[in-house]
C-alpha cells in the first residue's frame, strides 16, 4: 500500500498529527513560531488577530524532545 501527500508531525514519543501539507505545516508554524514571525510569514492571509486565534485553537502546546515536521513517501504493509 502506498501513499502520497502524507505529512505528520512527531515528538520523541512518535506522531502527533497527521493531514495535509498545508494544514501540518500551519500547525508546526503555530507550534513553533512567535506571533511576530508568524506575523510576517503569513501577513498575506492572516491578521495578528486571526492568527493568535488559530495559535489558541491549533497550536500543540506540549511534546517530548524535538518537534519534527516530516513527509511520507510510502508506507508498506
Amino acid at each position: 500500500m502506498a501513499l502520497c501527500n502524507i505529512w505528520e508531525i512527531h515528538d520523541d514519543n512518535g506522531m502527533l498529527k497527521s493531514g495535509l501539507q498545508s494544514n501540518m505545516q500551519s500547525i508546526y508554524d503555530l507550534s513553533t513560531m512567535d506571533l511576530t514571525d508568524l506575523a510576517e510569514k503569513y501577513k498575506q492571509n492572516y491578521s495578528r488577530s486571526t492568527l493568535k486565534a488559530k495559535i489558541a485553537d491549533y497550536k500543540i502546546d506540549s511534546w517530548v524532545g524535538n518537534l519534527k515536521l516530516i513527509q511520507i513517501h510510502e508506507i508498506h504493509k
